[in-house]
C-alpha cells in the first residue's frame, strides 16, 4: 500500500460528517505528503529532503481556504 491509498483509509476510517469534500481531500494530501516525507527520509539524502519540503509546500498550497483549523488540528491529532 503506498501512502496515497494509507491516508485515504486512514481518513476514511474518522468521523468527518458535516466537513466539505475540500477539507477531507485536503486531509488526505496532507497524511499523504506526510507519509512520502518520512519515506523519502528514510534515504537520507538532500535532494530527498529538499523534494520532501518541496511537496509539502505544494500541497498546503493546494489546500488553501480548505486548510481550516479542525483539518490542521485533526491532522497534527494524527487523525
Amino acid at each position: 500500500m503506498d501512502c496515497f491509498d494509507a491516508a485515504e483509509d486512514q481518513v476514511a476510517g474518522g468521523d468527518y460528517a458535516g466537513w466539505s469534500s475540500g477539507e477531507t481531500t485536503c486531509l488526505q494530501r496532507l497524511v499523504a505528503a506526510d507519509c512520502a516525507s518520512r519515506e523519502w527520509a528514510k534515504d537520507g539524502d538532500h535532494q530527498s529532503s529538499e523534494a520532501a519540503a518541496r511537496y509539502q509546500s505544494r500541497v498546503l498550497e493546494y489546500c488553501g481556504d480548505n486548510l481550516t483549523p479542525r483539518v490542521r488540528a485533526a491532522f497534527e491529532a494524527g487523525l
